[in-house]
């Protein structure tokens, strides 16, 4: 008889899974707008119950939460925004220049390492290294300014700064509603595992988001100060954009560190500033990855790192830089109902069989 209930219920399960892959799918990009104004209200929903509380009125209190919450985004847009659209401008500018410079200096490095290496056909094999590090470079570049200039991107975050404000007050405003009618069409059977799946998946997103805002600040300020004080051109816009992708572990650090070399190869050629910058960003890696992020997240995610390569090359191919932020949470999300599905699956007849 329990066989019987486990098989309507793995296709439940199954099927709700199969439906949610294949509408991300079709529908890409267009739903990150949306995915976005979900996460914001999701953040901003512990201050709206507080804000219901004195107000004693949901839609006062969600207006409330959305206008502060709108106007401090505002404010961080018109002082930063601009400045950091300059430097993303004189980034793709001096990307050329970046290339040439990037080659001359790899050559002159291979030229001192083939001076004590006696290889035959030595004058082609040089050629043939310095080749493939200029195609390269050039690859890591275009990818990179295409994952931040891209329209795709710019239209993206165009409609999320448009749509989010609507829907995160909607959101806020008629949350109880929408969780009691998602609820309303899960099965009764399956609805005590929903509720259990949805409180897990609560604790695990609650504490990552706020462990992982703190990383993402400390980051930031760390990389910011350290290129300042080595007066690279750059220097606030590497550190914003490092404390952003710090959401992506080891791969954001990467990017930042690829991106911050080239343009101290350009500003400063093959001097002791870069290998200071190299530094910076390895000793920043290490203090994220040994001491903020086990005592600020912990192990809340429970994600092998080859899950999270995985889930960012996922959110990356999906939705851009932007899924390089989201990719960890939603990877996390799944982790969760797949854990979930496996410990029920494990309690069955048709496994202790």
């Amino acid at each position: 008889m329990r066989n019987q209930e486990e098989i309507p219920r793995f296709s439940f399960w199954l099927t709700t899974l199969a439906l949610f892959s294949v509408f991300f799918y079709l529908f890409g990009a267009v739903t990150v707008p949306f995915t976005a104004s979900v996460v914001f209200a999701y953040v901003l929903h512990p201050l709206y119950k507080k804000m219901l509380r004195i107000f004693g009125n949901e839609t006062f209190a969600s207006f409330f939460i959305t206008f502060c919450f709108v106007s401090i985004f505002t404010a961080f847009g018109v002082i930063f925004l601009p400045y950091l659209e300059l430097e993303l401008i004189k980034l793709i500018k001096i990307a050329p220049k970046c290339i040439t410079q990037v080659v001359e200096v790899s050559s002159n490095i291979i030229n001192t390492i083939f001076e004590n290496w006696a290889v035959p056909d030595q004058a082609n094999l040089k050629q043939v290294m310095i080749n493939i590090g200029g195609e390269v470079t050039k690859k890591l570049l275009e990818f990179i300014l295409n994952l931040f200039a891209s329209g795709g991107f710019i239209a993206t975050g165009a409609a999320t700064l448009v749509i989010a404000p609507f829907a995160i007050f909607f959101l806020l405003r008629d949350y109880n509603k929408l969780t009691s009618a998602v609820q309303s069409w899960v099965p009764k059977s399956q609805l005590a595992s929903f509720n259990e799946i949805c409180r897990r998946i609560d604790e695990v997103l609650s504490g990552y988001l706020k462990g992982q805002l703190a990383v993402s600040l400390l980051m930031g300020s760390f990389y910011t100060v350290s290129l300042l004080a080595l007066k690279l051109d750059a220097a606030g816009f590497m550190g914003c954009l490092s404390g952003i992708l710090s959401f992506a572990p080891t791969i954001g650090a990467f990017i930042g560190l690829v991106i911050a070399s080239f343009l101290g190869i350009v500003q400063f050629g093959a001097d002791y500033q870069v290998a200071i910058i190299i530094v910076v960003y390895f000793l920043g890696q290490f203090v994220e990855a040994n001491l903020l992020v086990p005592n600020l997240i912990g192990t809340k995610v429970g994600l092998h790192p080859l899950w999270v390569f995985f889930a960012i090359y996922a959110g990356v191919s999906l939705y851009g830089v932007i899924g390089v932020i989201i990719a960890v949470p939603i990877a996390a999300v799944v982790n969760v109902s797949v854990r979930f599905a496996l410990e029920n699956f494990q309690k069955s007849d048709a496994y202790l069989s």
